[in-house]
């Protein structure tokens, strides 16, 4: 099997940075627009309140975060 090279602790913090950056221009971790919803790839939109919304995860427990802005 192939060996996936590690990423060192600075390509680590560039990639946080990216994806800091992406978030904050409202784009998915990976640079993607979001969905019509607000909601990237691996992710559902769904109502987790009365008539509040959120993206969470389609598998696993984790976090449901606030839909992105556009």
């Amino acid at each position: 099997p192939e060996q996936v090279p590690e990423k060192t602790p600075e390509e680590l913090a560039a990639d946080l940075a990216q994806i800091e950056e992406n978030r904050a221009k409202g784009l998915c971790d990976d640079g993607t627009k979001p969905n019509r919803y607000g909601c990237c790839p691996g992710e559902k939109f769904k109502e987790v309140s009365q008539m509040k919304f959120a993206c969470c995860p389609r598998e696993g427990d984790g976090e449901c975060i606030e839909p992105r802005k556009k």
